[in-house]
């Protein structure tokens, strides 16, 4: 009579069914934990996005900088931030801004970072923890930061950046690691460009201004052909008007009697002016007896602003001293804003490619001078092109294998003299950047008999990279969203299926009906157990495929194929089994898995017998070399439709109509090879058997 189990064996086997299932609702934790720490990175990359967007659109280095200060709470879910801003010519030029510090602490906290900012030397980003701060700072209330400090010299700026958290409220915010530091690091550096830019745009700003005060005051001095259709000033040697023309009267819409005996600035003119200067220019132009030419900001008598150019010609009588100035006045408003508009359309120009980082190139076809524009020059990581043949700097940086293709798609567009726009994509090496990837644009001009070959270049080394990265995150995050919610419906039905039936017997039991048929209630609670227990190593299996890392070491397949068979006897009655080798059966490789994946294989050829066959076999053959190693498993079983073979390595995916399993054993298999560099293939005909090859590399 079968042996009957003690309440105390069925508890133990219950406690480790829980036990199981505890394990398995773990797994399920981190799986969902794994997700939702994908789900953050995400949204950093997000808010990231946003404050570029922002920042592009700022114009005042004030305005920035609380942008950044408020971006490193948002973006780092951090407890406060600080940036500093100084110029370092500038007197005066610092912009401090913080957030996330109380009032109570605002003094003390900033006396601490500006005396960290103060001894901190000019260097790459620091991560601090609380023993750090403590003996930087000798304060105790930090638990950690993480500070940047830079001095762009080209810009003459410092730029310093911290984020912390205090012992305070440590418990509350993440603690910082090496992937909070590199996030941190991708947030500084386009934020430095966005500065540079700025500082840019300020000072190309107030270049223009001081242009247009320049001209203004140069054409004062300079010469212009009287014309008729001109107003003309006669004044004596001291500036004061004797005498207007009509066009004078036209233009300024003053007549002779209102100007007569005052000096044209007293009532014309917009604003005192640089009379020093002008006094000592025009000084200048007498002792050498020549004229003058002006341009002057002017009021007419209704109020309106017009632009007047002045030829101040000094008369000088014949004895040589001073008699009168003539003056021919010419309203140029028009053509005077046109200028303006022009600069302004340069001055957009330069800003753009500076953002943008497009290099802009000019090879002259005559005499093959090249001209660089300073993005350029520092895409290719050069400073001073005094001297250097830049021509020839661009043509031996293409590599090798992209010149030829370049150098005659270039050739024949000079040589055709083609107007179309030619687009060529290739690698250049370049010292101290290493092979980058350029885009070039280029087109032929034509103008007063020269030929201009003109382009753009832009470095999309970066967008490259970047985009095929989002891709394949994109990629394998839905394909990782995909598994796990198939996961954890599949797996939640397969570990509840096996414990409802359990509780059904159990019902039955508890309702009295335990006759001589006891035993067999016992038996199918057992083989429930038994399913609910093969799942969770299935589970198992696939979770340390997943997490571990590859750990290579000395094996010996015919031990561990004899091993499996072994643990596999039980359901190998009858079977006949054959294990030949051809090469060597010691090899080195990840001993976990290669277990993992043939106790699969095995068992599926074992389960899935023909038991209409009298003669039922599995043959095993091995063969390595040096480098690889291939095992074909094969049976005479029941076989797999042409429709089946192309989903078996689907997550629980079921081939056999007796199969009992969850499906995720061959899944599994293809996981596991693909983590081992190897691959997988099946071949098989209903009722005829199946052939399952694995090869992978190894090495002695």
């Amino acid at each position: 009579m079968p042996h009957r189990l003690s309440h105390e064996e069925l508890l133990e086997k219950y406690l480790e069914l829980q036990l199981r299932v505890t394990r398995f609702s773990a797994i399920e934790q981190e799986l969902i934990n794994t997700r939702d720490q994908m789900d953050q990175e995400l949204e950093i990359y997000k808010r990231l996005n946003y404050f570029h967007t922002d920042a592009l659109k700022l114009r005042h280095i004030d305005h920035l900088v609380d942008l950044a200060t408020e971006a490193i709470l948002d973006i780092f879910e951090t407890e406060f931030g600080y940036c500093y801003f100084e110029k370092l010519d500038e007197p005066g030029g610092a912009y401090l801004s913080m957030e996330g510090i109380s009032r109570r602490n605002e003094k003390i906290f900033k006396e601490s970072l500006d005396h960290l900012r103060q001894s901190i030397e000019d260097s790459e980003l620091t991560l601090m923890d609380q023993d750090d701060v403590k003996e930087k700072l000798q304060v105790e209330y930090f638990s950690s930061l993480i500070v940047s400090k830079k001095i762009i010299k080209s810009h003459n700026y410092e730029l310093t950046v911290i984020a912390g958290i205090t012992k305070e409220k440590e418990y509350i915010f993440r603690k910082y690691d090496q992937k909070i530091k590199t996030l941190f690091s991708i947030f500084l550096e386009p934020l430095e460009a966005f500065v540079s830019n700025v500082i840019s745009s300020e000072k190309i700003s107030e270049q223009l201004h001081q242009i247009q005060d320049s001209e203004r005051e140069l054409r004062k001095l300079s010469m212009i052909a009287t014309k008729t259709s001109s107003g003309v000033i006669v004044s004596n040697p001291y500036g004061e008007i004797e005498w207007v023309n009509q066009a004078f009267v036209n233009t300024t819409g003053y007549e002779l009697a209102e100007v007569m005996g005052r000096k044209p600035k007293d009532f014309l003119q917009v604003g005192a002016g640089n009379d020093s200067t002008l006094i000592s220019q025009f000084s200048q132009q007498l002792w050498e007896k020549k004229g003058t030419l002006v341009t002057i900001k002017n009021r007419k008598k209704n109020g309106d602003i017009f632009y007047n150019r002045l030829e101040i010609t000094p008369i000088f009588d014949d004895n040589g001293i001073l008699s009168n100035f003539i003056a021919i006045q010419q309203d140029i408003t028009a053509e005077q804003q046109y200028k303006i508009d022009l600069v302004r359309i340069n001055n957009r120009f330069e800003i753009i490619t500076e953002t943008t980082e497009i290099g802009i190139w000019e090879v002259d076809l005559e005499s093959n001078s090249t001209t660089w524009n300073s993005v350029l020059q520092k895409m290719y990581n050069i400073e001073d092109t005094e001297g250097l043949d830049l021509l020839k700097v661009w043509v031996d940086s293409i590599v090798e294998e992209d010149k030829q293709g370049v150098m005659s798609v270039f050739h024949q567009q000079v040589t055709t003299g083609s107007p179309q726009k030619i687009q060529l994509e290739y690698k250049v090496n370049i010292k101290g950047r290493g092979v980058r990837n350029f885009l070039s644009t280029s087109v032929i001009e034509e103008s007063s008999g020269t030929r201009k070959l003109l382009g753009t270049s832009v470095d999309q080394t970066k967008s490259k990279h970047d985009a095929m990265m989002i891709l394949e995150q994109n990629k394998e995050l839905k394909k990782t969203n995909q598994e796990l919610d198939q996961f954890v419906y599949s797996i939640s039905h397969d570990l509840r299926s096996p414990l409802l039936s359990i509780k059904g017997i159990l019902n039955l039991i508890n309702d009295g009906i335990w006759t001589d048929n006891h035993q067999h209630y016992l038996s199918l609670i057992e083989q429930s157990v038994d399913r609910l227990d093969d799942t969770i190593l299935e589970i198992l299996d696939y979770s340390r495929n997943s997490r571990m890392d590859e750990k290579k070491s000395k094996i010996d397949l015919k031990k561990l194929i004899d091993n499996i068979l072994q643990d596999l006897s039980h359901i190998s009655v009858g079977i006949n089994t054959e294990l030949n080798f051809e090469g060597s059966n010691e090899i080195y490789a990840d001993e976990l898995r290669l277990n993992i994946v043939l106790k699969n294989l095995l068992s599926n050829a074992l389960k899935y017998h023909d038991n209409s066959k009298e003669w039922r076999y599995i043959k095993v053959l091995v063969k390595c070399t040096k480098s690889t190693c291939s095992i074909i498993i094969e049976d005479n079983g029941e076989g797999i439709s042409a429709e089946n073979m192309k989903l078996v390595f689907d997550m629980f995916y079921r081939a056999s109509t007796t199969s009992a399993g969850t499906g995720l054993g061959l899944y599994i298999c293809k996981e596991v090879m693909n983590k081992l560099n190897g691959e997988i293939t099946m071949d098989s005909e209903p009722g005829e058997g199946t052939v399952v090859q694995i090869k992978f590399p190894i090495n002695e």
